[in-house]
Formats: structure tokens, sequence, C-alpha cells
């Protein structure tokens, strides 16, 4: 009897492997996260959670501007959260391993894609202190757009994740407790020479998993078709792929 596989443990694993490639590969995840620490208000002091800190990019940016504070970092691939930031916390966004109002700001770059976000807002407004902000950077359902267009009708199976929307978003803050919530929507687009170099940037960040599941693979083909229409989609750049990054700021209520 096959065993179903679980979601939480697979993408754990390919960021886990990914953690050596991923800064050579994070072109757009360091421009979201340098758009996201451009809108925050940090407080003078206290405690910051850089959570889903990946290889420490976030969470050196925050240092820098804040160093009297104490900054965090939590992931939850323990290759990520070791990586470059010193004592750095393994840990679920869904099960924060942190005292209830323990942090005074919480700070989270392309990580909610990956969990429920209805938790996770629970679990930040959980180890948050009254009236304490949250700023969140994640994906929307436009992210990837292109690379699905071209798999569509290849087979019965989804090859390229969905992302949640912005109402989905709003509505778990709310459900959270949050106020005072401000979500901003903005396109980076990203460039490759061909479609596998593309796939090949996807995996070297662990954005390789789709609802849990790895890629399958496809015959040569299939393969093919998706080529050809993903070509038809190229530009002066090369083949485009476009992030709908959601800006999320809200506070808990007080």
């Amino acid at each position: 009897m096959l065993r179903t596989p679980d979601p939480k443990r697979t993408i754990r694993i390919a960021f886990g492997e990914a953690a050596a490639t991923y800064d050579a590969a994070a072109h757009i995840q360091r421009r979201i996260a340098d758009r996201l620490i451009a809108h925050a208000s940090l407080p003078a002091e206290g405690c910051l959670l850089d959570a889903g800190c990946g290889t420490g990019y976030g969470w050196r940016q925050l240092v820098q501007r804040a160093p009297a504070m104490q900054v965090v970092a939590l992931d939850h691939a323990v290759a990520m959260s070791t990586r470059n930031t010193p004592h750095g916390l393994c840990g679920d966004l869904e099960a924060l391993p942190l005292a209830d109002a323990s942090i005074d700001h919480y700070w989270s770059s392309l990580a909610w894609q990956w969990v429920d976000a209805g938790r996770a807002a629970h679990e930040a407004a959980r180890v948050l202190r009254s009236g304490a902000r949250l700023d969140v950077a994640t994906l929307g359902p436009q992210t990837l757009h292109e690379l699905r267009h071209a798999f569509t009708g290849v087979d019965a199976r989804a090859h390229v994740r969905t992302f949640g929307d912005l109402a989905g978003y709003e509505k778990a803050l709310r459900a959270a407790g949050f106020i005072d919530i401000d979500i901003r929507r903005e396109t980076f687009i990203d460039h490759a020479g061909d479609l596998r170099a593309l796939l090949r940037s996807l995996r070297d960040v662990g954005a390789n998993t789709v609802d849990g599941r790895s890629r399958t693979a496809l015959n040569r083909a299939a393969w093919r078709a998706i080529e050809s229409r993903y070509e038809t989609m190229r530009d002066e750049h090369g083949l485009p792929a476009s992030y709908e990054a959601l800006f999320l700021f809200a506070r808990k209520t007080p």
C-alpha cells in the first residue's frame, strides 16, 4: 500500500536541498524582500521574528536596519535556518516554538505561500505582543501564470502550484484578530533563456514542489509541446516568469 506523501515534509526537504543553491538563484526573492523591508515600520527595540528566514538575506538586512533589536531567524528547513544566521531556529510557521506575546514585530518574506495562511496568521497573533505589527510578503494566484499556461492540457495533473489570493489572506488576518490591514500588490518579472533554465532556477530556490508533491517527469512529446507553448511568450529578455507579490501589513489588536 502506497503511503500518501506528507506535503510539509516534501516542501521541507526541497528547501533543505536548495540551501546551497538558493542565494545564486534568488533574484526575485531578494527584490521582494527589499521591497518589504523598505515598507516596514520597525520598532526601535525589542524582539523581531524573521519567519521563514531562508538563507538569511532578509535577516541580515533587518539586523542592519534595526541594530538595537534582537532579530530571531526561523525556518522549517534546518539547512536553511542554520546556513548564514547564528543561532537560527528550526520551526513551523503554523506552530511557532515561541512563547505567547514574546515578539515585538513579525516579518516574513515569501514563506506564507508554503503554509496554511489561517494557521500562520493565528500563530503570528499568538506570539505578537498587543498592538505589535506584522509585515508579510507572499505570492498571489497570477504567479508563474506563463508556466501554468504552458503546462495546460499536457495531462490531468497539476504541474504548477496554485497560490492564495488577496481576499483569502485578508480573511485569514481578520480571523486571527489583526486590524489596520493594508494589502498591496506588485508584479515582478524574471527571465530565463529557456524552459530548462527556468525550471532549474525554481529547483535551486526549493520551489519545485506542487501541492506538496515533487514535479512529475514528462515524456518527450509532452516536453516539446510545453516548450513550444512557452516559446510563444518569449520577449526581448527571454522567457518571462511573473511573480505576483502580495504585501500584507497589519497590527495585532491592542
